[in-house]
């Protein structure tokens, strides 16, 4: 028994992915929003913003990726995903944080700096998260 597959020419000339910039409101991932990079500025604000992920049944594929632009010392960016849910490893300067079985993630004020990121995935049973900052302890999870 032999199968073959057939691969079709595709162009991928001129993709782009969407990008979302993110000041200082609370926003709510919609799957609507897969594939986009989240850009955060938050300009001169103090306190918080929280993004939130949704159910992860309903979330099968969804991938993005949270970008630090810009945060004033006075600001935390916190990535809030159904409870027990979140799981992977962030490398943060020399260390290294794992996330088994989390909630959040959080960007601490302070200590994020221009192009700290995190790409997450959603498989339909986990969301996954791996990402870089520069310095130690920039990121939380809990």
């Amino acid at each position: 028994m032999s199968s073959s597959i057939t691969l079709l020419p595709q162009q991928f000339d001129n993709v782009l992915s969407p990008v979302q910039y993110v000041g200082n409101a609370n926003l709510t991932l919609t799957n609507a929003m897969s594939g986009s990079t989240f850009v955060i500025n938050n300009g001169n604000s103090t306190g918080s913003v929280t993004l939130t992920l949704g159910a992860v049944a309903s979330s099968v594929g969804w991938q993005g990726k949270i970008l630090i632009q810009s945060l004033s010392k006075a600001f935390n960016v916190i990535l809030s995903f159904p409870a027990g849910t979140l799981n992977g490893v962030l490398v943060e300067g020399t260390t290294m944080v794992l996330a088994t079985n989390n909630g959040s993630l959080t960007f601490v004020q302070g200590t994020c700096v221009q192009s700290d990121y995190v790409d997450i995935f959603s498989d339909g049973s986990f969301w996954y998260c791996k990402g870089v900052t520069q310095v130690n302890a920039a990121c939380t999870v809990a």
